[in-house]
């Protein structure tokens, strides 16, 4: 939380937000970034507060535009299942069935949460949870890696997730 302010020579607190969530949700085009930040924020986030947040978000922009490679950059499909989705195996395929099944059953839509399921369903199921993440990146993003799922969860409809993880489990 703490930070040195130049302009002051001194140690001012402010609420971080990590950049690879920032550069996420940059990518999430159905999203306002401010509004998710300040819904995801700790406590109320003042003008120095913003002033790094904003910072950040001018820096993985930047990122983004001009050092990002292809496989780093996030492209969901919301509109229809991605091409590589064929390539879930059956053992994968249960997997998002019971994630699916279990994601039900939260009450709460956030990512830590999200995140906790996904690697207890793995290990329940005892998938790799390599093989496990990557069916749902395959479902969601068309590649085989991508940002923390319970993160890339939590950016998205509840009902679109559940509904996509269960469509992806029973494809042919």
């Amino acid at each position: 939380y703490a930070q040195v302010n130049s302009d002051l020579n001194s140690w001012r607190s402010h609420q971080t937000f990590d950049l690879s969530t920032i550069i996420s949700l940059l990518q999430l085009p159905h999203l306002d970034i401010e509004k998710e930040i300040s819904d995801r924020a700790l406590k109320p986030l003042d003008d120095y507060d913003w002033q790094v947040i904003r910072s950040y978000i001018a820096t993985g922009r930047q990122w983004l535009q001009n050092y990002a490679d292809e496989e780093e950059k996030l492209v969901i499909y919301l509109d229809k299942m991605p091409e590589r989705s064929k390539e879930i195996d059956s053992v994968q395929a249960n997997y998002l069935s019971k994630l699916s099944d279990r994601l039900t059953k939260i009450e709460q839509w956030q990512a830590d949460i999200l995140q906790t399921e996904s690697f207890a369903v793995s290990k329940e199921l005892e998938i790799p949870q390599k093989e496990a993440f990557k069916a749902i990146y395959l479902s969601f993003l068309n590649k085989e890696k991508g940002p923390k799922a319970g993160s890339l969860f939590s950016f998205l409809d509840r009902n679109f997730v559940i509904e996509r993880l269960h469509s992806a489990s029973s494809l042919d």
